[in-house]
């Protein structure tokens, strides 16, 4: 069995192995990888799982699972549903700002299935496709609103973990090593600019010349050619969502609000569960974890997260002196237990549900033609009846 530094040493640079041997694979149309993406990531996932397991080792992870307090344990699922509620009400508050208000128990339906959906996929774009579709479909809102509507809630998560990151980095600044620090560094300056530049593209200046730029037939400026670019069109598109939070300034006061409870729960969350497992840490600790897991999540590369999650976590936690890697990662294996696992049931209830009142609402017992249609449009092949 490997011991403790060996093991954390390990998990940390796992990531950064795998993505090299993936950049050194044949990437070329009719390669291996890409004719077999989905059976490699899934067997990725459960070699990284594998390998954490083994480095830990297993007689550890039961011992640490059996002393586990079940009543933190309970208190972690309670907060994470309350997390889920009150990203449905932040959701709710946005929809409401581009179209008619949706009641907020409809987004946590459709926030449950947005999670189940990206549990087959190494990228959020196909719960981010249900969430759009079922949105026009139940309560009749544009795919471009809805889109749009989506796009802000990513906007206000990355402005609460901003806003909150700033205290914390004067509050650790000497209490963490110099790896942990650049990591912080590192997250809070591509935060920073992802804010500036919502501010600058949405300054009327630059708004009116960047319509003048998509509606005219052609331009050789720098500006011109890079709205034509389909990655910068996206950013574009992503930041230019925020003009309606100057129409509508209370509403988005509130979004922030709520943006910031969300982040402060999952902190909590992390609390309970840290102490669940017997280890306390101060309160700014458990928000460093979450502000930087929000940057790193971004790259994660197999379905769902699967072993890219939890491997990514253990080195998050693993920065603090005082955590080592046998330590963290039960957290981090409970803690996935909630937070994907547990709600992907509640999103196959829900999605059961929908599908059930679909079928009710246009009067069919055949589910064989809206279950092909429903899976022709999120990118899964058609199911058979």
């Amino acid at each position: 069995m490997f011991n403790d530094s060996l093991g954390e040493f390990s998990i940390k640079v796992i990531c950064a192995r795998i993505g090299r041997i993936l950049e050194n694979m044949p990437k070329g149309q009719g390669s291996f990888v890409s004719e077999n993406k989905k059976s490699l990531s899934i067997a990725l996932s459960i070699a990284i799982l594998a390998l954490i397991i083994y480095l830990v080792g297993p007689g550890k992870l039961i011992s640490a699972f059996k002393g586990m307090e079940k009543k933190y344990f309970l208190f972690a699922v309670l907060i994470y549903l309350g997390t889920i509620l009150l990203s449905a009400i932040r959701w709710s508050t946005l929809i409401g700002m581009v179209e008619k208000p949706v009641n907020c128990l409809s987004t946590f339906q459709l926030l449950t299935i947005d999670k189940l959906s990206n549990a087959f996929f190494p990228t959020s774009a196909v719960g981010i496709t249900a969430r759009t579709l079922l949105l026009q479909r139940k309560h009749g809102i544009m795919p471009s609103k809805g889109f749009a509507t989506i796009l802000l809630d990513y906007g206000f998560e990355m402005f609460a973990s901003l806003a909150l990151g700033i205290p914390i980095i004067i509050l650790m600044h000497s209490k963490l090593s110099f790896s942990a620090s650049g990591v912080l560094y590192l997250c809070m300056l591509l935060l920073g600019l992802g804010t500036l530049g919502v501010v600058l593209i949405n300054t009327p200046k630059v708004s009116r010349k960047i319509e003048v730029i998509k509606t005219a037939d052609g331009g050789s400026g720098i500006l011109s050619r890079l709205t034509k670019h389909r990655l910068f069109s996206k950013a574009l598109e992503f930041l230019t969502s925020f003009k309606v939070i100057v129409n509508y300034p209370f509403s988005s006061l509130n979004a922030m609000v709520i943006s910031l409870c969300i982040k402060l729960s999952e902190a909590l969350r992390l609390m309970m569960l840290f102490k669940a497992f017997g280890m306390g840490l101060p309160f700014y600790h458990f928000l460093l974890f979450e502000i930087v897991w929000v940057m790193i999540s971004m790259f994660a590369i197999t379905p769902g997260g699967i072993g890219a999650a939890e491997s990514g976590k253990i080195a998050i936690f693993s920065m603090v002196p005082d955590v080592t890697t046998s330590a963290a990662t039960p957290v981090v294996f409970i803690d996935r237990f909630i937070t994907f696992w547990l709600i992907l049931i509640l999103g196959a209830l829900f999605l059961l549900l929908s599908h059930r009142q679909y079928l009710f609402d246009n009067g069919s017992d055949n589910s064989s033609v809206y279950r092909s249609k429903w899976g022709e449009e999120l990118g899964f092949m058609p199911l058979k009846a």
